[in-house]
Formats: structure tokens, C-alpha cells, sequence
């Protein structure tokens, strides 16, 4: 007796079909496989976004407990720069989730959220930045 063999089908085929079925026009592949697939699209969605955010954001507020930190004993009037405050060895220590060493970039990244936040002052001076707290 002949074996059935189950078709796979890759994803754009399948959200092809998607579209397809939403245009009303008739599919080739069964309505229950779509089904299927888009289930699992949405499940592997939602644990994507559940599993990271939470850590990320604890991780993030760490690191701005450590910045607060260095801008207090910062003893410049105007403040501290991005590369300075990426210098410091607490900064440069912290140990990230990803395993990357902390730069000037991730630096200013944080420091604008604590910007958009009110907890830290962004002056420029002359086409320098400053950062210190609000």
C-alpha cells in the first residue's frame, strides 16, 4: 500500500494563502493547515515578546540606579559626557544579559530614557553634551 506523505509547506506559501483567503480568492492549501500555522505564528510571537521584556527592562533600571550614581559624585558644574560616564568603572563592569561590554552608545541610550523621564539634564555647550541629574 502507498504511503501518504504530508506536503510541507514553507511560510511565504502560507502567508500567501493568508492573503489569499482574505481577498476571497480560492487557495490550494487546506484551510485547517493555515489555521495551524497561524496559531503557532502567534504563539511563538507572544512568548518572544513576553520572555525578554520584563529581564530587559530590570536590567535597565540597574543600570540607571548606576548612572544616578556617577552623576552624583560628578563634581562639574556642567555635567558629565557620555564618554566619560561609559568610563567609569562601575559602568564599564556592568555585566549585560547579552554578554556585549557596555559602549558609549548603550550609554546614550539609557541616558536619553532617563532624559524623556525628567531624572537626568541634557545641556549642550559649544556642540558638547552634558548629562547631570535633574
Amino acid at each position: 500500500m502507498a504511503e501518504i506523505k504530508e506536503i510541507k509547506y514553507t511560510q511565504k506559501q502560507m502567508f500567501e494563502a493568508v492573503i489569499g483567503m482574505a481577498k476571497g480568492e480560492a487557495i490550494a492549501i487546506p484551510k485547517d493547515k493555515i489555521v495551524e500555522f497561524a496559531v503557532k505564528k502567534i504563539e511563538q510571537l507572544e512568548k518572544k515578546s513576553s520572555s525578554g521584556s520584563a529581564k530587559k527592562s530590570e536590567e535597565h533600571e540597574t543600570f540607571m540606579d548606576i548612572l544616578r550614581d556617577v552623576l552624583v559624585e560628578c563634581t562639574d558644574v556642567r555635567g558629565m559626557q557620555c564618554g566619560a560616564i561609559a568610563k567609569d568603572s562601575r559602568v564599564a563592569e556592568f555585566k549585560w544579559a547579552d554578554g556585549k561590554e557596555t559602549s558609549s552608545q548603550r550609554v546614550s541610550a539609557i541616558l536619553k530614557k532617563m532624559c524623556e523621564s525628567g531624572d537626568v539634564v541634557r545641556v549642550t555647550d559649544k556642540k558638547v553634551t552634558y548629562f547631570h541629574l535633574a
